[in-house]
């Protein structure tokens, strides 16, 4: 494992350029790329839709959510809303929403950086998180929620889901 550097770096330089980017987009020109204004309305849309699912997971998290990671006492594993299909939507919402806010402010650094956390946040992040979670048992082994302990992508029986491991069916 690399550790949180990389992912810090990465997580700074995308919320650092869009914080730039609003203040004074000409600071951030040096990574610009023309975008057609059909995209950039695309972008809107693909950063609000996520903007709008992680508000959502959040609000279903309710008291579990923690931006550091710890399992606090009684906790309960969530598995209403958007957690019924997805067990990681604030991850599967947040890669929309960074690559929609790059597109919107035309910028390669800011997609790029986006992506490139939300990914790593996903490889680095949800092992420890399910790890955590088997071992304070909040996640019952043999459960049903372990079919779907790792799935990042929507999906409905017998479809792919997105595993750390890779590519494996549903139980």
């Amino acid at each position: 494992m690399l550790g949180s550097a990389p992912l810090a770096a990465l997580a700074v330089l995308c919320f650092g350029g869009v914080g730039v980017y609003i203040v004074n987009p000409s600071l951030m020109s040096w990574s610009s790329v023309h975008v057609p204004n059909s995209i950039r309305w695309l972008g809107a849309g693909l950063g609000w839709t996520g903007a709008l699912g992680e508000i959502w997971a959040l609000v279903y998290l309710g008291r579990q959510y923690s931006p550091i990671l710890r399992v606090r006492r009684g906790h309960e594993l969530v598995v209403q809303g958007p957690y019924a299909w997805v067990r990681h939507p604030v991850y599967s919402f947040g890669m929309p929403m960074l690559a929609g806010l790059g597109l919107v402010a035309a910028n390669w650094l800011i997609v790029a950086t986006g992506i490139g956390a939300i990914a790593m946040a996903m490889v680095q992040r949800t092992p420890k998180e399910e790890a955590m979670l088997i071992k304070r048992s909040a996640i019952p082994i043999g459960d049903t929620a372990n079919a779907r302990d790792a799935s990042f992508l929507a999906c409905t029986d017998g479809a792919r889901r997105m595993s750390p491991a890779g590519w494996r069916m549903p139980q």
